[in-house]
């Protein structure tokens, strides 16, 4: 395990360029020793990665875009039932659909035009 520690702690030292502030208690062995190329392409590796937007590859699953979503995808108007069913199957649990429900009511970006039936504003 401390091998493993100090291995990954030589690895970043080297990859942000402070090699020469690197101290270790233990010399290395031949079994964790990299190659330049190979500490070169994960350097690349971390960079890329480092301007990356996270949201663009694994975008968060946020409720009231999804409800608000399904509303449009309805073409703005929907019954109360079908949504909550269609809510549920995109896995927004039911008591963050209430608090969805109540909150877009509240704040007037959705309402209700007759009884069981949401639309948007």
């Amino acid at each position: 395990m401390a091998e493993a520690v100090a291995f990954r702690t030589r690895l970043q030292a080297e990859i942000s360029g402070k090699e020469s502030e690197f101290f270790l208690l233990r010399p290395f062995t031949k079994e964790y020793e990299i190659s330049k190329p190979e500490i070169e392409n994960k350097a690349k590796a971390v960079k890329m990665s480092e301007n990356m937007d996270s949201g663009s590859i694994f975008p968060k699953k946020d409720p009231k875009t999804i409800f608000l979503k399904l509303l449009e995808d309805a073409g703005g108007k929907i019954e109360l039932e079908k949504l909550q069913q269609k809510a549920l199957e995109k896995d927004v649990s039911q008591e963050k659909f209430n608090i969805i429900l109540r909150t877009l009511l509240e704040t007037g970006e959705i309402y209700s035009p007759e009884s069981g039936i949401i639309k948007l504003v």
